[in-house]
C-alpha cells in the first residue's frame, strides 16, 4: 500500500465539494461543465492508483495548461500534482504548487484545509514532524465542519505522532466522528488500523481491519482493496507470508492490474 503520509486522503485526493445551487443553474449546462471534470479526474485517479506517478504529474500538467476544469476541478488536479510531487520527493515544486494554490483558496475553508493538510504530508516526507503534527491540527481546525473522510484522515495523521492520553483522544474522535455513516466508519476503521500499524500494534491493526473487511466489500470495493493490502501488510509483519499472499492474491483476482503483483512476486522469491 501506497502509506506515504503525503497522500492525503485515504479517501482520495479528489472528492469534489460542489456547492451549486440547482434552482438556479440549468441542469443541462450543470452537466456539461462538472461531467468532464470527474471523467478528467478518474484518470488521474488511477494512474495513482497504479503508483504511475511520472505520468500523472505529465497528465496533471496538460490538465491545467490544456482544458477546461471548473474551480473544483481545476483545485483537484492542482493539489493531486503537489501530493504527488511530495511522494516523489520533489518537496520544493511540491511547494511551490502549493503557493500557487494558497491565493486561489482564499475564503475557501474547504481548499484551505486540504492545502494544510498537503504542507503536513510533505512535511512528514521531509522528517518534521513537529512541523507536520502543527499542520495537521490546523488542517482539522480550520473546516471541522466539512468533509468527514478528510477530518478523519488528518486526525489519524496527527494521533500517528501522539502517545499516551492524546492518542487515546484522537483515537475516540475517529471513532465518535464515524459513528452515524458506514462511509465514515470505513475511513475511521483503515484510518484506525493505519495508526496501529505505523506503531507497531499489528494486532490492533489487523482487528479494525478485519472489521472494516466485514462491511466494505459491497458497499466500496476500493476502500475494500486498500483494506486487503494492509491486511497482507499486517500479516506479513507478524510472520504469516502464506496468509499475506492470499490477502494479495484477492485483490488481483478482483482488479488483475494491480500493483500488488509486484508484492506477489517478492513473495514468491523469498518462499
Amino acid at each position: 500500500m501506497s502509506k506515504g503520509y503525503c497522500a492525503i486522503g485515504v479517501r482520495g485526493e479528489y472528492e469534489v465539494n460542489y456547492s451549486l445551487n440547482l434552482n438556479f443553474v440549468p441542469l443541462i449546462a450543470w452537466a456539461a461543465d462538472v461531467a468532464p471534470s470527474f471523467q478528467k479526474l478518474k484518470v488521474l485517479d488511477e494512474l495513482k492508483e497504479n503508483e504511475d506517478y511520472v505520468t500523472y504529474i505529465a497528465e496533471a500538467n496538460r490538465l491545467l495548461k490544456n482544458e477546461k476544469l471548473n474551480q473544483d476541478g481545476f483545485f483537484n488536479v492542482s493539489i493531486g500534482k503537489s501530493i504527488v510531487l511530495g511522494n516523489l520527493n520533489q518537496t520544493e515544486e511540491a511547494y511551490k504548487s502549493l503557493n500557487n494554490l494558497k491565493a486561489f483558496a482564499q475564503e475557501n475553508p474547504y481548499y484551505q484545509s486540504r492545502i494544510l493538510g498537503a504542507e503536513a504530508g510533505i512535511k512528514l516526507i521531509e522528517g518534521k514532524k513537529k512541523e507536520a503534527y502543527t499542520l495537521f491540527k490546523e488542517a482539522i481546525d480550520k473546516n471541522r465542519k466539512g468533509n468527514k473522510g478528510f477530518h478523519i484522515d488528518c486526525l489519524a495523521k496527527a494521533a500517528s505522532l501522539e502517545d499516551g492520553k492524546k492518542f487515546d483522544e484522537s483515537v475516540e474522535e475517529i471513532r465518535n466522528l464515524a459513528k452515524n455513516n458506514l462511509e465514515s466508519r470505513l475511513d475511521a476503521y483503515l484510518s484506525l488500523s493505519l495508526i496501529y500499524y505505523e506503531k507497531g500494534r499489528y494486532k490492533d491493526a489487523l482487528g479494525f481491519i478485519n472489521i472494516g473487511l466485514s462491511q466494505s466489500l459491497k458497499k466500496n470495493k476500493k476502500k475494500y482493496f486498500e483494506m486487503l493490502e494492509l491486511k497482507g501488510d499486517i500479516l506479513t509483519k507478524v510472520g504469516k507470508p502464506h496468509d499475506s499472499k492470499e490477502a494479495y492474491k484477492k485483490i488481483i483476482k478482483l482488479k488483475p492490474k494491480s500493483p500488488l503483483q509486484r508484492k506477489i512476486f517478492a513473495w514468491q522469491m523469498l518462499k
